[in-house]
């Protein structure tokens, strides 16, 4: 079977109202490591069937052939392909993705770059997010625009990416700390568990102001970060 019929013979598994997903998991392994680079825009035109029809565990195969056969070239259509919501948790996509970020952050960062300036708010978060994974301190300033968002979601995200420089660069701790006064208290809360990992004690008073906040969760989350914060003697 040449790899484009064994491509054929994995959709046409994927298509059955009672798919075998052993044989589709194999054939999707064997295709993702067999180096036919002719298959990638039929691989990404499948792909995009698969989000249309809101099909995750297809979307799944599918974006793990792309990135096996195209390597870093995939992050530009997984990013977006991440950015659809089919209500699935996406761990195996992003496992996909995460792994590309490791082996190329530079791709990773071209890839996200474009993202964070789209008009869709979901496209800018997942580009946020990304950036959190490849960004250098020469980012603090784009994530100084980004915690500014109107979307709750992209400044969620900038807190995440924040968190991976707060260690190192006080600017990132500031940006965090006045995220702790965001509106909504997801932001609240990601903001938090960044400083939390940060371990800056010169957030720890902020964070305790959050110990009395109207929301339960951010209030939970004020006392594990607070805890983290405060020096042992």
């Amino acid at each position: 079977m040449t790899s484009a019929e064994s491509l054929d013979h994995l959709l046409a598994l994927l298509l059955d109202v009672d798919p075998d997903f052993d044989e589709s998991i194999a054939l999707a392994d064997e295709l993702a490591a067999c180096g036919d680079l002719s298959l990638v825009p039929a691989v990404e035109a499948a792909l995009e069937e698969a989000l249309a029809a809101g099909e995750f565990f297809a979307r799944d195969l599918i974006a793990g052939v792309l990135a096996g056969l195209n390597g870093p070239d995939a992050l530009p259509v997984l990013l977006r392909a991440s950015a659809r919501d089919l209500g699935d948790d996406q761990d195996s996509l992003l496992a996909e993705v995460v792994d590309l970020f490791a082996q190329y952050p530079g791709a990773a960062r071209a890839a996200a770059l474009p993202l964070v300036e789209e008009p869709d708010a979901r496209l800018r978060a997942v580009g946020v997010w990304t950036l959190g994974f490849a960004s250098g301190p020469q980012d603090v300033e784009l994530f100084a625009r980004t915690a500014a968002d109107e979307s709750g979601e992209v400044r969620g995200a900038t807190a995440g990416a924040l968190g991976s420089h707060a260690a190192g660069l006080p600017k990132a701790v500031d940006l965090l700390i006045a995220l702790l006064a965001d509106p909504e208290p997801q932001v609240r809360i990601d903001a938090l568990a960044a400083l939390g990992e940060s371990r800056q004690a010169r957030a720890l008073q902020a964070v305790r102001t959050l110990a009395e906040d109207p929301d339960e969760g951010v209030r939970r989350w004020a006392v594990i970060s607070a805890d983290r914060l405060t020096p042992y003697q």
